[in-house]
């Protein structure tokens, strides 16, 4: 039996109704077939040692690399990493008890480093290749500088305030520098000042931080 005149649903068009869509949400959402495009596809994780990483490696060194816990970790998520990891755990090891060191630890310096910089950058750019290879790609090398030999950093104690002046000043009459340096003093994890000297302490202009490379 047929409804009376002038019931059941609009025809299609009227009333503002268009045509019907299958089930299912708005285009770009659900399944092929079901009123929705393909759903987006996730990111792919990217590859590379990160600079953090390569941060984490330079200013621990080796008395916290060899702890049970992060090494066990390091070797866990980068495998047999050990020629390169104790390259740069020597050179940072070395760095804290270089020429100059003790006398910037008794100026407020805690930790007190003078880094060889070519040493330095050859040991991360060692551990970068061994990850490279184990990720199936090129390496992406850390850069060194032509302009200083020495990276000389003063992690200020808390509630201490020092200049990169001071640094400077300390670091020559203990050390008598043979080469340019450059002077960085961090409080926190924060860079207060970054100057680069001559090895008679005259300021040549700002001290470029060690770059590591962004992945």
């Amino acid at each position: 039996m047929n409804p009376p005149h002038g019931y059941g649903p609009p025809p299609q068009g009227q009333y503002g109704y268009g045509q019907q869509q299958p089930y299912g949400g708005p285009p770009g959402y659900g399944q092929p077939g079901y009123g929705g495009g393909p759903m987006p596809q996730p990111v792919p994780p990217k590859k590379g040692m990160s600079g953090c990483l390569l941060a984490f490696l330079i200013v621990l060194g080796l008395g916290v690399i060899v702890t049970a816990g992060v090494g066990f970790w390091m070797w866990r998520e980068f495998g047999a990493l050990a020629g390169g990891i104790k390259d740069l755990a020597n050179v940072t090891l070395e760095a804290q008890s270089a020429k100059g060191t003790t006398e910037l630890k008794s100026l407020g310096c805690d930790p007190a480093m003078a880094i060889d910089i070519k040493r330095l950058t050859d040991a991360v750019n060692r551990v970068e290749a061994e990850i490279a290879k184990k990720e199936g790609r090129a390496p992406r090398p850390m850069k060194g500088t032509d302009d200083a030999t020495t990276y000389v950093n003063c992690k200020a104690k808390a509630g201490k305030s020092i200049t990169c002046e001071e640094v400077m000043k300390t670091y020559v009459d203990a050390a008598d520098p043979s080469d340019n340096f450059v002077v960085t003093v961090t409080d926190g994890r924060e860079a207060s000042c970054a100057e680069r000297y001559s090895p008679d302490g005259k300021r040549l202009g700002p001290g470029s931080m060690i770059d590591i490379p962004d992945h």
